[in-house]
């Protein structure tokens, strides 16, 4: 039936395919946090077509990967679990397959990341990654979790990556009963946190006096 559906979908017709992946995320983010779940289901379906690898090579759609299309996985069968829907966690589970990540898009990450075009391309990549390993981290897959996290940290820039980077280290300390390093994870998010509001302080002060 779903694939039935989806071939009715002409990807030729999407013009901007982030743009559509993006507002679905913030779609489906949004029905699930304000209790409309099951709503969410078309909405990820959708998402979850657009980013197919397969999709890629048919109608050239920029938004479509392995990262993307497995992250979308990953909340189909969160949604599922959230829901008590056994069948539907049996069957995401059993779409997941390998949880590494994909070799060819971290080698055209390294080519992106030298080049300025390509920049925006693998800042969306490492932030599918890091989002990846949080998920991963509630479901006690460590193993692959770490690969994501060292991905992430690889290819990550920015405060707030790098905040959010500690939090999900922390957290993974925290799975795998390493309680000493998830203080100390924690203790350097703190830090960091705290850096950041002291320079936020300092910029005001600098502007107020102007």
């Amino acid at each position: 039936m779903k694939d039935q559906l989806m071939r009715q979908i002409n990807p030729l017709t999407i013009t901007r395919p982030h743009v559509t992946v993006d507002a679905l995320v913030q779609l489906s983010t949004y029905l699930t946090e304000t209790g409309y779940s099951q709503l969410a289901f078309p909405v990820l379906l959708l998402q979850e077509y657009l980013t197919r690898p397969c999709i890629l090579s048919q109608a050239n759609l920029s938004c479509a990967s392995s990262t993307s299309n497995l992250l979308v996985r990953l909340k189909l069968m969160e949604l599922c679990c959230y829901l008590n829907l056994e069948n539907g966690i049996a069957h995401h589970q059993g779409f997941l397959g390998n949880l590494g990540p994909n070799e060819d898009e971290i080698a055209k990450a390294l080519i992106d990341e030298a080049s300025q075009s390509g920049r925006k391309v693998c800042s969306r990549l490492t932030t599918s990654w890091l989002e990846i390993a949080e998920r991963l981290i509630q479901l006690s897959q460590g193993t692959s979790a770490r690969q994501y996290l060292e991905l992430a940290e690889r290819f990550g820039t920015g405060q707030l990556h790098q905040r959010r980077l500690l939090f999900a280290k922390a957290k993974l300390a925290l799975v795998e009963g390493q309680y000493g390093l998830s203080r100390n994870f924690l203790a350097e998010l703190s830090v960091s946190s705290t850096r950041v509001k002291l320079c936020e302080v300092v910029l005001v002060l600098i502007v107020v006096k102007a």
